[in-house]
């Protein structure tokens, strides 16, 4: 799963422009062509006003629409520095131009898919992606190995992970009678290509069926690759609103958030970490050396999933306070980190 996905319920033609601690005529704004919480977070923890340009239609329809609303947008707040997210390329391309245009300071906020678009398998995709990391002011990227990349490129990097996110929402976690399982699993998921969604639904017919695994996003029947019964102990949530999603991180015995992705800091474990709730993540370097303790990691096969899901249940408490030692750590680290970018910016401003 790439940064940019979510499991939450998503908007239908949507434009939101949140003002935050944020005054009129904002000298810093972050567009984003999606609802996703990186985009949320750090355009408050940077002072700039968000533009969530969140059109669903056809592809040539919401392109020109969103396109439109972009330079509406930019040309209302006349902004010193522009955050664009990678994906979608198209506004990080238009962005960048403006900003070459006007004079414009801009930030790429590039994740996975905005640094090797559709996972490098397309040539041309990979060029359009380097041009755009060398004529790009700076490039954010979530972790130290993106960085080096951008570096290659010739490109100027900034690592900034995800913000430990701050949940608000009204009521309290969900009723333990209301989940099926005397013991509950969350899988984070958006069914993308980079998620093995098959093998938690394997993993689950290896669980006692008092195990219920939580799987979140809309499959649109691709459950149906699975080619057998699905397991009784499996439930598909669908997109979920925000504060029912909110909930069931509070709730649940355990996180899954997986990823075939070697470079990629998936979101719903630092959701995890929030909400102090035991993880589990693929068994990668960036993923082993952010969240270094309270979490299990996994090869992504079935049976290793279930191994992992039973030590994660078998030991709740111990990795649950392990999570909120790690809660600390990550929250002071990631203050240095935005420390240390804004005085890039002020070094290229100045």
């Amino acid at each position: 799963m790439n940064a940019s996905s979510t499991s939450r319920e998503p908007g239908g033609v949507q434009e939101c422009k949140k003002k935050g601690s944020v005054v009129m005529g904002s000298s810093r704004v972050w567009i984003s062509w999606e609802i996703q919480r990186r985009n949320r977070s750090l355009s408050q923890k940077f002072g700039a006003r968000l533009y969530e340009i969140n059109v669903r239609h056809n592809r040539v329809v919401r392109y020109v629409i969103s396109i439109v609303r972009t330079i509406l947008a930019l040309r209302e707040e006349s902004p010193v520095l522009i955050f664009a997210q990678n994906p979608s390329v198209v506004l990080a391309w238009l962005c960048v131009i403006y900003g070459k245009l006007c004079q414009i300071l801009v930030v790429v906020d590039a994740h996975n898919a905005g640094i090797y678009p559709q996972h490098g398998k397309w040539k041309w995709l990979n060029r359009i992606a380097a041009k755009m990391i060398r004529i790009a002011d700076y490039t954010m990227v979530t972790n130290q190995s993106l960085a080096e990349y951008v570096a290659q490129q010739g490109g100027r990097p900034l690592v900034l992970p995800d913000p430990i996110p701050t949940f608000e929402f009204s009521g309290s976690v969900i009723d333990r009678d209301k989940l099926k399982g005397k013991f509950n699993v969350l899988f984070v998921c958006t069914f993308a290509v980079d998620e093995p969604y098959l093998e938690v639904i394997k993993a689950a017919s290896l669980l006692d069926q008092d195990v219920y695994v939580y799987i979140t996003g809309d499959s649109k029947g691709k459950e149906k690759e699975y080619r057998a019964r699905i397991p009784e102990n499996i439930i598909f949530t669908g997109y979920l609103p925000e504060e029912d999603y909110v909930q069931m991180l509070f709730s649940v015995d355990v996180i899954v958030d997986l990823t075939t992705r070697q470079d990629c800091l998936v979101c719903g474990a630092y959701e995890a970490v929030a909400a102090g709730t035991p993880l589990i993540v693929s068994d990668s370097e960036a993923l082993r050396r952010q969240f270094s303790i309270g979490a299990l990691f996994t090869d992504n096969t079935s049976e290793d999933l279930a191994r992992q899901i039973t030590t994660a249940i078998l030991s709740k408490e111990v990795f649950a306070q392990q999570m909120r030692d790690l809660k600390v750590k990550l929250i002071s680290e990631w203050s240095r980190s935005k420390e240390e970018c804004e005085r890039s910016l002020e070094r290229h401003v100045l």
